[in-house]
């Protein structure tokens, strides 16, 4: 269901954090925060490469901090016990569309 609703690059992210609903997963992001997210929703804006993630609002989590980021923005993903669950790949994930190229409107 994912991959038809949202076929973004962080696809993969969103499969692991919904596989993981009600279990702790501490996210670091590229700016090296963490956050630990309990559930997430999730979508993707027309056009967008990333989805965007809302995590511990559906339902609640008494003690959790709402978050709102893009799933871009995640380097890492680990279990609670430490685990890597997760890691940004560089360049282009598979089933991503490249960076689009500026157009050369320079006549030769």
């Amino acid at each position: 269901m994912v991959d038809l609703i949202l076929p973004g690059r962080g696809r993969r992210l969103v499969r692991l954090l919904a596989a993981r609903r009600g279990r702790p997963t501490v996210l670091r992001l590229a700016d090296g925060r963490e956050v630990t997210a309990w559930n997430s929703v999730w979508g993707r804006d027309w056009g967008a490469e990333w989805e965007h993630l809302t995590l511990n609002l559906s339902p609640r989590v008494a003690g959790a901090e709402v978050a709102s980021l893009s799933s871009g923005d995640v380097a890492e993903m680990f279990d609670d016990a430490g685990g890597l669950l997760h890691r940004r790949a560089s360049g282009c994930e598979e089933g991503a569309r490249p960076a689009p190229r500026p157009l050369d409107l320079r006549r030769s």
